[in-house]
């Protein structure tokens, strides 16, 4: 009877731990192992890896000390010969351009490679002569790395990696890691690359100084307790169904200056079937808090606290089925105030959205609060996209200033069925016209006889 037992116990799979210590070749040990394999890292720095995990694969940093999966490599600088005044370089090979629109006087967003000295980041300029003590140039002819200053014994590295954690695999785990300075094109992230893969579980990871994105997460995708800061174009970016971002920290991103208006800041989502995006901290990033694009139906934004970033605040844009409620969204847009962009909320083009019980700072200098815009945006997925049957209400809006917008702009003819109403407006005495709209500018009386917020109200505050 023994000789059977042991031969069913020989085909049972039994999962395995490997443990990894800086120097390993991470990526070929993974490509060794067997699915479903628990991988821990001890502490320490892991350069250059580029890992494929397979289904079911588990990635975990030590429970003392800190893991870190760098994306750079060193490089040295020597004396270019005959430069007056005097330029140093270094060979890097090819800098790939990635797409996408850069902002305006930020042309040089699509270099992939970010060079660092020490732990400060270098721009890239376009000519040796715009050099200074914190940028380098790239020298195509020469696939060179320039500076202007002597490097002395300064620590030089450049990005050169495109992922840490890449691939098409199911059911991958991720937590307690430090991945920073991948060369991660624009719209994929260092970990995850382009979401191909589903069920992955992002955990309690620190994403940082990535050239496009730290994180980019697929279909029944969870994110949570990360924080994802200091990246070229965004912290966070995925899509499909299922996501659960929760309780993550996302901020200071966009430092490569890509479009705001293309892609870029704390995060970006397209084609979003159920999420749940709920106590985030969005703040401080180049580009829109939290921004959900493309046919994304049956999205709910609860407990998130939005502040100061340069677009809006929450944006559900050519959508469906959405609830916004119970955020803290405060001061988010920049100078100049253009008509009834940069909203701390803005519902834009999309159908059947709820936005109740937030609480809203609107900045004196730039910045709207509560907009709904309906344009001519075509249809998607579940019909027409435009600014119709929505739902605000209950929410509670103060203006720090005697400027500022909210309420409804657009088309008029097909805007049609949304409610604005029970919501309170905090205003300081000396109340300017364009605080509300309805299909062009109003008063607040004008707003009501429009049908908007009859049981709203203002609360005057004295002036300062």
């Amino acid at each position: 009877m023994l000789l059977p037992i042991l031969s069913l116990f020989s085909l049972t799979s039994v999962a395995e731990t490997i443990n990894l210590k800086p120097g390993d070749n991470v990526a070929a040990i993974v490509a060794s192992a067997p699915e479903s394999t628990s991988f821990v890292f001890n502490s320490g720095t892991y350069r250059l890896q580029q890992i494929s995990p397979k289904k079911g694969d588990s990635f975990a940093g030590p429970a003392t000390g800190v893991a870190v999966l760098d994306g750079a490599q060193p490089i040295s600088f020597s004396p270019v010969a005959g430069s007056s005044p005097e330029l140093w370089q270094a060979t890097i090979g090819s800098n790939p351009l990635d797409t996408g629109g850069c902002a305006t006087g930020h042309p040089l967003c699509h270099y992939t490679r970010e060079l660092f000295v020490g732990s400060a980041l270098l721009m890239p300029v376009a000519s040796t002569a715009q050099l200074t003590s914190s940028t380098w140039f790239y020298d195509s002819s020469n696939g060179t790395a320039v500076i202007n200053f002597n490097p002395g014994t300064k620590s030089f590295e450049i990005g050169t990696t495109t992922c840490a954690f890449c691939g098409y695999a199911s059911n991958v785990t991720i937590k307690n890691l430090t991945v920073e300075r991948y060369a991660s094109p624009s719209t994929t992230g260092a970990v995850g690359q382009a979401a191909s893969g589903t069920y992955w579980t992002v955990s309690n990871v620190e994403g940082r100084y990535n050239h496009g994105g730290a994180v980019q997460i697929g279909a029944n995708g969870i994110v949570e307790n990360s924080y994802l800061h200091h990246n070229g174009q965004k912290g966070l970016g995925g899509g499909g169904a299922n996501l659960q971002i929760v309780s993550n920290e996302l901020a200071y991103n966009n430092y490569d200056w890509f479009d705001l208006g293309w892609e870029a800041g704390g995060a970006k989502f397209g084609d979003l079937d159920t999420a749940e995006i709920l106590n985030n901290y969005v703040h401080d990033n180049n580009g829109s808090g939290l921004w959900d694009d493309a046919n994304s139906v049956y999205v709910h934004y609860k407990g998130n606290r939005i502040e100061n970033n340069t677009g809006s605040g929450i944006q559900h844009e050519i959508g469906y089925s959405a609830v916004i409620e119970n955020n803290t969204i405060n001061r988010n847009g920049a100078t100049p105030r253009i008509s009834m962009w940069d909203g701390q909320i803005s519902v834009q083009n999309s159908t059947n959205t709820t936005v109740q019980n937030n609480t809203i700072i609107v900045a004196s200098a730039y910045g709207s609060g509560l907009v709904i815009v309906n344009q001519d945006r075509g249809y998607g997925t579940y019909g027409a996209h435009l600014g119709a049957h929505d739902t605000v209400e209950k929410n509670n809006v103060t203006y720090e200033g005697t400027d500022g917008a909210g309420g409804i702009m657009g088309i008029a003819s097909t805007g049609i069925a949304n409610i604005i109403d029970y919501n309170t407006y905090n205003i300081t005495v000396g109340l300017d016209k364009h605080h509300f709209e309805a299909f062009g500018v109003k008063t607040f009386q004008q707003f009501q006889a429009a049908g908007f917020d009859v049981h709203g109200k203002i609360v005057w505050k004295a002036a300062p």
